[in-house]
């Protein structure tokens, strides 16, 4: 049998405890710019914002509403309704909330022709999904969209 280890951590004090020493690093933080601490992340803000929330949408073509939402069938509709219609799909690597290879499989299911998927470009890169965090991915992205603007 394993014996059971128990350990000790002492609980830090709050930014508002250690600010009232002046000799901290977090004193002018909290006394000269109101810093109160990181928020809370919420993964999912479903309780408060999810039960009003109107998942269903209007599939165009179909004469009825899907349940869920996905517009992969809004983004084909549209490329083959409209000649100038270009499309640029980014995705991160370690995106965990709209995973690129989900996008890669919904596109494959909407049956494009051979001349509309010559105006997709696939853009991945090795961030998360807030692609804005990293800086060699904002500068990779910014060449890939300026190039892409160009094209016609």
């Amino acid at each position: 049998m394993q014996p059971t280890i128990t350990a000790h951590v002492p609980e830090r004090p709050s930014i508002e405890e250690r600010a009232a020493d002046p000799s901290t690093l977090d004193a002018p933080l909290v006394l000269k710019l109101g810093y109160r601490g990181a928020a809370r992340y919420l993964s999912s803000n479903y309780e408060k914002v999810g039960t009003k929330w109107d998942w269903r949408h209007d599939e165009p073509g179909c004469g009825e509403r899907a349940q869920a939402p996905n517009v992969a069938l809004d983004i084909a509709v549209a490329m083959r309704r409209s000649p100038s219609c270009k499309l640029a799909i980014i995705g991160g690597r370690c995106d965990a909330a709209t995973t690129f290879w989900n996008v890669v499989h919904d596109m494959s299911c909407q049956y494009l022709s051979p001349e509309l998927k010559e105006r997709v470009s696939w853009y991945r890169y090795g961030c998360g999904h807030m692609a804005y965090t990293d800086v060699p991915t904002l500068e990779a992205m910014g060449e890939d969209l300026h190039e892409w603007y160009q094209r016609r």
